[in-house]
């Protein structure tokens, strides 16, 4: 019985652990509005991350998601240009350049 309690009150503590920093690496990335581009259905976004050393994966992600759910408001689909790396340890920017397709 004592084995039981145990694994369930380590499996609790590494599920908050987990929650935990998963807010906290949600928390140190913010991206730019989106910007067109002199192209059509071209546009531009800029995000930031200072968590090293997942600072260029924090700010990929977060610039990424707001590339698909900008396209996605406008009824299409995200596909990606161009990706920067812009600066360096332990403050990162990725720039984004997408495109928005029409979907069928």
């Amino acid at each position: 019985m004592p084995a039981s309690f145990l694994h369930r009150a380590l499996r609790s503590s590494a599920l908050a652990a987990l929650a935990s920093v998963t807010l906290l690496l949600a928390a140190c990335a913010s991206t730019s509005t989106v910007t067109s581009t002199s192209q059509p259905d071209v546009y531009t976004v800029t995000s930031a991350a200072s968590m090293a050393p997942l600072a260029w994966a924090n700010a990929h992600a977060k610039a990424a998601s707001e590339a698909t759910g900008y396209c996605a408001r406008l009824g299409m689909r995200e596909s990606t240009r161009s990706e920067a790396l812009v600066g360096g340890a332990p403050y990162q920017k990725i720039q984004l350049q997408f495109e928005c397709h029409r979907t069928l």
